[in-house]
């Protein structure tokens, strides 16, 4: 009898170590973002963000971006490694991307955008892609 109990008790702890079948999780509204939800109404987007920004033809370039909230901005440049470089400072507005992530800054020849996070603007390269490579992690403008 006693045999009996111990193979039944093996048996039982055995069968509950098999591998059970895997769970199918169902997705519920819940787990999809909110698309009313973004950068542009969700975080304290509007401040000052600084960064030293990789240059083709000098170090680095210096870089202080102050977002307004009415869709403006300064930004303030200093090429570093060429002598005596001068500060230049633009200034313009932006515009939102339509998912209210990123914003492209107006510029006299051109344009930047930048993915807007909780604490740092990314910049994107021209296509409003992520930048990647070797230097991707210095895109990067830290709020302050």
């Amino acid at each position: 009898m006693r045999f009996s109990a111990f193979v039944f008790m093996i048996l039982l702890v055995g069968c509950g170590l098999e591998p059970s079948e895997p769970s199918v999780r169902h997705f519920s509204v819940s787990d999809r973002p909110d698309p009313a939800h973004n950068s542009r109404n969700s975080i304290d987007y509007w401040g000052v963000y600084q960064g030293t920004v990789p240059c083709a033809d000098c170090a680095g370039i210096e870089m202080t971006l102050v977002i307004h909230e009415n869709d403006t901005y300064e930004r303030f440049l200093k090429y570093l490694g060429k002598g005596d470089s001068e500060m230049i400072e633009q200034r313009g507005s932006f515009e939102w991307n339509e998912a209210g992530s990123a914003i492209t800054l107006e510029e006299r020849h051109g344009s930047t955008k930048y993915r807007v996070g909780e604490t740092a603007l990314l910049q994107l390269d021209t296509e409003g892609e992520v930048i990647t490579g070797d230097l991707a992690d210095k895109y990067v403008l830290e709020k302050r």
